[in-house]
């Protein structure tokens, strides 16, 4: 198993905190859990039980990455407008970072890449469509920001990425129905490529009819946290 997140095993979300619990319980020798520290992008391994720094970002992009989390990403998706702010450059750092997390992982040893992968986060939301188009792994991809019922017409091209990010994993978790629902809709309405299955809580690409992609509640009920 192969767990990516933000903040890694030292966060204290209530998501962390569950896959802590799963990534512990395993009787798998080596799972690996994949993480930012500071500036720098670690593994921890459950054989060791210890983290190691794999490589460093370069600040701009961790920096710009956050900005882009925190100051347009969480308010577009709480409906916060006044509070929305966007910059290209932040959106260029944004992708500039899942592109670099997603490569490193898959850099640093493909054979110790096993099945499942699991992705924690909107932080992280463009690494199932990078992870595929490298690699064609697919993962499971939990979602902890709510799904707003409308988008605005002006944020509908930066949300619109942002899902077909997610809709190259396997499976999505919400935590809420409404969430789950809200995306479902979101899908149907704006992105053709794909069929969506609303009472079967399924999505198809009409492309790549064989990569149905099925949309549940998360199973850890890891609350939205912006940290």
């Amino acid at each position: 198993m192969n767990i990516m997140s933000y903040k890694g095993p030292i966060a204290t979300d209530p998501a962390a905190k569950s896959l802590s619990k799963l990534f512990c319980s395993s009787n798998e020798l080596r799972h690996q859990w994949w993480f930012m520290q500071d500036n720098s992008f670690h593994c921890c391994t459950t054989d060791t039980a210890l983290s190691h720094s794999i490589c460093d970002f370069p600040e701009p992009v961790v920096e710009g990455h956050s900005l882009y989390c925190n100051e347009f990403l969480w308010p577009v998706f709480h409906e916060l407008d006044k509070s929305i702010h966007f910059k290209q450059p932040d959106r260029q750092m944004f992708h500039q970072f899942n592109i670099f997390f997603a490569q490193s992982m898959l850099g640093f040893d493909q054979l110790s890449i096993v099945q499942p992968i699991i992705i924690s986060g909107y932080h992280l939301a463009l690494c199932p469509q990078i992870l595929y188009n490298c690699s064609g792994f697919r993962s499971t991809f939990f979602w902890n920001l709510p799904w707003p019922e409308d988008v605005s017409k002006i944020y509908i091209p930066f949300v619109s990425e942002i899902a077909l990010g997610l809709l190259h994993a396997q499976s999505l978790g919400f935590t809420t129905t409404e969430s789950a629902s809200n995306f479902l809709a979101f899908v149907a309405k704006i992105m053709p490529n794909y069929r969506v299955d609303i009472s079967g809580r399924k999505i198809e690409n009409l492309y790549e009819p064989e990569h149905n992609i099925s949309i549940q509640f998360d199973p850890f009920d890891c609350g939205s946290s912006r940290n």
